[in-house]
């Protein structure tokens, strides 16, 4: 076998043609490698040109374009540590011009050359371009120049171009002569007769050709520039476009995923033209001859020059900090039909990185053995790829370590080669974006866009039309970005066929409620007619099992439920492959041929069966030379054969880690203990996984130190070649080994300390690297762009980023008390970096971050406390002036500052940063303390009514308001959601953020009126099915859920006039309408059976309540009547006359309260409980909802600026409150704590029930318009 290190020239080609002929300038051959790379897949020709040892591989049959090439050239660095560069050899598409003659045969390298016309005199030989937006705009789309070929080679071209022009060169005569000794080469590698090189212009005139004469090399070789694209050059237009532009002489497919990482030459033989004419005879000759120019240019090089360079696995070392954008350019052909507005809107869809099955993160996941999981995976396609199933939801679920991934992984394949994948999302807890739900939704649509062009301009409207939608709730992403855009094209015949997206590891998505992923499945299966298909895999888990529950929508595969002896099957075609592998690599140590024999590989199958994550650990295990002996290693595996699979998987952690500490003195031993913890600890406990260059720098430790802790965890970790990819744990399961609380493990790391040592960490980071204006946005002036994503990458490196958006979720992780150091250090960075990070969080486009991260500490303190104070007066700057500040970083220090008042604990410390130019005048107007005011959402008409709802911290007075749009707003009960209706559209917003969490659309602009249901809470519902209704003209009631936007009922109230008032009964199970038919419907929620109608008012009904216990109805109508009916009876319980009745409310215990010139209070019995006189004359009236206070509230309309406070139960006034003015809106707080009176001018006066006594008051701001504006305020105590 021979020797990986021995090798220092690579030679990769394309396709099987190519690489033939690439084996025939082998001046001999050698024995396969002993030892590749456990994850290197490629096939490899290893022999000798001249005195150079060269590895040959190809890219897989089938594969081309970029991304492929980078690979194949990847995993040959893996496994040829020596090699010091590599020749791209085969074929291209040529591009002739005025200056060039290029011919098919001809050669073409890549060298740098100087063209006025290109604009760029440095280029390094090789173009990348984007092929689809060339063709579109039918111009040259340039992604970016890539890296000169070595030194070294580009003296060896010049060298060998100057003896051709001397002495011209033989390449014709080689290739015949080799063709000749081997005659079943003649028909595919003959040079074809001339008179098949025909070259078309590109309004397809043929072009004359002049025959070469005998003193012209023909083959000729070009030098010069080569462009390189995911996609095939086709178009003669676009050919001579950049031909006549950059001065290209030659277009194909791989060259761009090499040339920037790794040092590389180009070499293509020119078999066509590229345009629509391509031909194959060509192809052969084509490849023979940029063979026979690479082996010429091999022996033109001295063995010690190449030795003399570095290797390319040592320059990938040093490289730092430089992306690999290959992965973004493998769609450009699927969206060739988008323009470029489309292209750059969906560009800034958020994607969580490494989501996808293809993604750089996942690409070297194992796939599914030839002949494992047949029966599951022959289900699963039959599920995707057949007739309309009856279900939409396929759900595989299994045991952790059962293979899930590799399945998921597997199927993606399959469905991306036959067309069928829309999208895919392996979630993966711990890694950003793939750890929750707010990234879901957006990356299946930017891969849906990319797969599916024909629904990119509708995602692009989406976009356009919903500012911020990227921070909008999953339900309404998925409308806006999902639903909507398939509906608006359901009738084109590219979408006939189903589209399947595949979620991987539902069980690591940080939501662990029920109700919340019932909902997500909801959004799938309540769509069918979207035509889509989902493939989800998880563990059984209890909250996902009960979020499944209730779906009949579905099939289900029960992966630890497959046969025993059919997993055996699977697991030994997998022992068998992996120890094939390793047997091969040990074979010059002595290894029998039959090792590890019969009997140890049953004991090895009945070991791992069913977990393939326990099979795939053994196998890394062994194949690892760092810990030890095979035979050795091999012994200590089966000994553990006795103990149950999920014993034997950490046993086998515990082997692999022992191997660590081996021999050490116990004193060694605490010692790198303490080193594996402080590195691993933090690995495990990181929001998104880190490289090693971002680790060394966040854990302040040399790389050295890095690599020492993560050489020897290649079984248990990823640990990428490169410095500057993430390390991430190969399962989940290495994780909860390593944080169990069990003591007799003495590689246990206790979670808080990790998070403690993180949290230290972030702080320090933070404190060194943040700055005011990190950017330099000063220096541009007004008016100037803002920063690029890579500027701002540049100024605050990825671990200060890190930092900013993770350091609370670290402190929080820590569990300290108030009283710790972790308390004193936190609020110590605040008090002299909080404006600086949240700058970094707005450049970052992170800005509403610094709300959560704020929140998340504010639960974290004890009231009272100062950093507890700081928190607080930090959140009211930030929500008032969120907007400002995500679109303007620099205003933190100016107007945000500036307006803040004078007694803000920010401002005080920070108020030296507000630029020396601002008016001190206008400081000296600024407010001196904080109103009671701390959050306004804005609208457009006059104050029609007001009511003030209230729990536990968070007051709010909301508005109605009367004008065309905007009909109505309300809160949920427990104040977290504020619905809002406006044009045609019923808008669901978070009271804390303002964050839209739903959309319902009403077709109609004329809302009258909404209300919620008692149980409206996105999170806490009795009945997991939380609703809210709307009324429309057209005499219909719609009622949907709030959480999915489904609308479930609608209720078609009979003509002829619409509903009047509704209302919801308590427990949410009914519902009813009235009508100017001056009857009251009552509906079943559930069935949407109209159960009862109550008859008996002559007038229209104004109002209708249900009792708290759902028994009673009462209705009040302008025939002064008030009606009590119990439900399900039809029978009136008690009639009220002879008043006119203004309102009607209900309070506790029953008890209910009329308005009229005097205000009666009725019993459920017919005799009433007495009337309150009233001095003045009655405009206003309002009721306290709890009964240990049951108050009225009273005004003057007119003359009196007065309202009276009385108690229900004795009559008696309590209280006489002086006002501004005439109230012109009245209500109590939910607590009936406190009471709120709204006037003309915006200002609103709050009092005090128990005492009479003025709480506070907000004037009318400054900017506040009486004409224009509608408000809804939220307070604090």
């Amino acid at each position: 076998m021979s020797d990986t290190a021995a090798y220092t020239i690579g030679w990769i080609s394309a396709i099987e043609i190519e690489a033939a002929a690439a084996l025939l300038f082998l001046d001999e051959r050698h024995e396969a490698p002993r030892w590749t790379s456990p994850r290197d897949e490629n096939d490899y020709t290893l022999g000798r040109i001249g005195s150079h040892n060269v590895v040959m591989a190809s890219l897989p049959k089938g594969g081309n374009g970029t991304s492929v090439a980078a690979t194949v050239a990847r995993d040959m660095v893996f496994s040829f540590p020596n090699v010091r560069f590599c020749l791209m050899v085969g074929v291209g598409g040529g591009a002739p011009s005025e200056r060039h003659d290029i011919r098919l045969g001809d050669i073409v390298v890549s060298t740098p050359t100087f063209y006025r016309g290109m604009g760029n005199e440095n280029h390094g030989g090789v173009i990348e371009y984007n092929y689809g937006r060339t063709v579109e705009q039918g111009r040259f789309q340039s992604v970016r120049y890539l890296s000169q070929p070595p030194r070294l080679l580009l003296a060896a071209v010049q060298g060998l171009s100057m003896r051709y022009k001397i002495d011209g060169h033989k390449i014709h005569a080689t290739v015949e002569k080799m063709i000749q000794e081997r005659p079943r080469l003649w028909k595919e590698y003959r040079r074809p007769l001339g008179d098949t090189d025909r070259l078309y212009s590109s309004d397809g005139t043929p072009q004359e050709r002049i025959e070469r004469t005998q003193e012209e090399d023909n083959p000729m070789v070009h030098y010069g520039l080569i462009a390189s694209a995911d996609h095939f050059m086709e178009n003669a237009q676009i050919r001579d476009l950049l031909a006549h532009q950059l001065d290209v002489l030659c277009f194909e497919m791989e060259a761009a995923g090499l040339m920037n990482n790794f040092p590389c030459l180009v070499i293509r033989g020119i078999c066509d033209y590229s345009d629509s004419r391509w031909c194959g005879d060509w192809r052969g000759y084509a490849a023979m001859t940029a063979a026979a120019y690479a082996k010429d240019l091999i022996q033109r090089v001295a063995p010690t020059q190449v030795e003399a360079e570095s290797s390319i696995s040592q320059i990938m070392r040093k490289m730092e900090d430089k992306v690999n954008d290959i992965k973004g350019k493998v769609g450009d052909l699927r969206a060739t039909t988008l323009d470029i507005d489309q292209k750059t809107a969906l560009n800034s869809l958020p994607e969580a990185s490494g989501a996808a099955f293809d993604s750089q993160a996942e690409e070297d996941g194992p796939t599914c053995l030839p002949d494992t999981r047949v029966d599951v995976l022959g289900f699963i396609r039959e599920w995707a790829l057949g007739p309309e199933p009856t279900q939409t939801i396929l759900w595989l679920n299994g045991m952790a370590g059962t293979g899930k991934s590799t399945i998921s992984r597997s199927i993606c394949r399959d469905l991306e080669k036959n067309g069928y994948l829309g999208a895919s999302f392996f979630f993966k807890r711990g890694e950003g974006g793939r750890g929750s739900l707010s990234r879901l939704f957006t990356t299946i649509a930017s891969q849906l866009a990319r797969r599916r062009p024909v629904i990119a301009p509708s995602i692009k409207r989406a976009l356009d039309e919903s500012q911020g939608i990227y921070d909008m709730g999953t339900q309404l992403q998925f409308k806006r970005l999902i639903q909507d855009p398939l509906r608006s094209v359901s009738a084109d015949p590219n979408l006939k066929r189903p589209i399947i997206i595949v979620l991987d590891a539902l069980d690591e998505c940080d939501c662990d409620k029920a109700e919340t992923l019932k909902s997500l499945i909801d959004l799938f299966t309540l769509n069918k007619s979207l035509g889509l298909r989902v493939f989800i895999t998880s563990r059984p888990e209890w909250h996902i099992d009960c979020g499944f529950g209730s779906v009949e929508d579905r099939r289900e595969i029960i992966l630890h439920h497959v046969p025993e002896n059919v997993v055996e099957h699977d697991m030994s075609v997998f022992f068998r492959h992996k120890l094939e592998g390793i047997r091969a690599s040990h074979v010059s140590s002595g290894l029998p041929t039959d090792w590890p024999g019969s009997s140890n590989t049953r004991s090895l199958i009945k070991m791992a069966t069913p977990l393939f994550i326990f099979a795939d650990l053994i196998c890394r295990f062994l194949a690892d030379p760092r810990y030890g002996v095979l035979d050795d290693k091999m012994q200590e595996i089966l000994s553990h054969r006795a103990k149950s699979p999920q014993a034997l998987l950490y046993s086998m952690y515990r082997t692999v880690l022992e191997k660590r500490i081996g021999d050490m003195s116990e004193a060694d031993a605490e010692a790198a203990l303490g080193r594996f913890r402080h590195v691993v600890g933090s690995i495990l406990v990181l929001a998104s996984p880190l490289s090693r260059n971002t680790l060394s720098q966040m854990l302040s430790t040399s790389h050295d130190a890095i690599d020492n802790q993560l050489c020897t965890l290649h079984s248990v970790l990823n640990v990428p070649q490169s410095h500057t990819a993430p390390v991430n744990i190969l399962h989940i399961s290495f994780r909860d080994f390593l944080l169990a609380p069990k003591p007799d493990n003495q590689f246990r790391i206790d979670e808080k300390v990790a998070h403690a040592t993180m949290a230290t960490n972030c702080l320090r980071i933070m404190r060194d690297f943040l700055k005011t204006d990190i950017c330099g946005l000063r220096r541009r002036g007004l008016g100037a762009a803002p920063p690029r994503r890579h500027e701002v990458d540049q100024a605050i490196p990825a671990a200060v980023q890190y930092a900013c958006l993770h350091w609370a979720f670290h402190v929080q992780g820590a569990g300290h008390d108030v009283g710790t150091s972790r308390y004193d250090e936190a609020y110590a960075f605040l008090k002299c970096r909080f404006l600086q990070l949240i700058e970094a969080l707005s450049l970052m486009d992170q800005a509403s971050e610094g709300v959560r991260i704020m929140t998340r500490l504010r639960t974290m303190v004890k009231d009272g406390s100062e950093l507890h104070a700081f928190l607080e007066d930090a959140l009211r700057i930030l929500r008032i002036n969120i907007s400002i500040i995500a679109s303007a970083p620099l205003q933190i220090y100016c107007s945000v500052l500036l307006f803040t008042p004078r007694t803000s604990l920010v401002k005080q410390l920070f108020e030296n940063e507000i630029p020396k130019l601002v008016c001190h005048r206008h400081r000296a107007e600024m407010d001196s303390d904080w109103n009671v005011l701390i959050h306004i959402l804005g609208g457009n008409g006059s104050m029609h009514e007001i009511k003030v709802d209230g729990c536990a911290e968070l007051e709010g007075i909301s508005g109605t308001w009367r004008s065309r749009g905007l009909r109505r707003e309300g809160f949920s009960r427990d104040l977290s959601l504020i619905a809002r209706s406006e044009n045609q559209t019923v808008r669901l917003l978070r009271v804390d953020t303002g964050e839209c969490v739903q959309e319902l659309k009403v077709h109609y602009d004329y809302m009258l009126d909404m209300v919620f249901s008692h149980d409206s809470s996105l999170i806490a519902s009795y009945s997991g099915n939380p609703r809210i209704a709307s009324y429309e003209p057209s005499s219909t009631v719609r009622v949907w859920r709030v959480v999915t936007g489904e609308c479930v009922m609608r209720f078609e109230v009979p003509p002829p006039d619409p509903p009047l008032v509704f209302a919801f009964s308590h427990d949410s199970s009914l519902f009813a309408t009235s009508s100017r038919h001056r009857s009251v419907y009552i509906w079943r929620i559930d069935t949407g059976e109209c159960i009862q109608e109550l008859r008996g008012h002559s007038r229209d009904i104004n109002f209708i309540a249900f009792s708290h216990d759902s028994s009673l109805i009462a209705s009040a109508a302008i025939d002064k009547t008030v009606r009590v009916w119990r439900v399900g009876a039809c029978r009136r319980v008690q009639r009220v006359s002879k008043n006119r009745f203004w309102r009607l409310k209900i309070g506790p215990r029953n008890f209910r309260y009329l308005l009229s010139p005097k205000i009666v209070l009725p019993s459920i019995s017919e005799r009433p409980l007495g009337i309150l006189a009233m001095s003045l004359d009655l405009s206003l009236m309002a009721m306290t909802p709890r009964s240990r206070h049951r108050e009225a509230g009273r005004t003057t309309y007119r003359t009196v600026r007065a309202i009276e406070l009385y108690h229900v139960d004795t009559g008696k006034r309590l209280y006489t409150l002086t006002t501004l003015d005439s109230p012109k809106r009245l209500a109590f707080s939910h607590d009936s704590a406190r009471l709120a009176s709204w006037y003309s001018d915006g200002s609103i006066q709050l009092w005090r029930t128990d005492t009479g006594r003025q709480w506070n008051d907000c004037r009318r701001p400054q900017w506040y318009d009486t004409g224009s504006d509608c408000i809804v305020f939220l307070f604090k105590e």
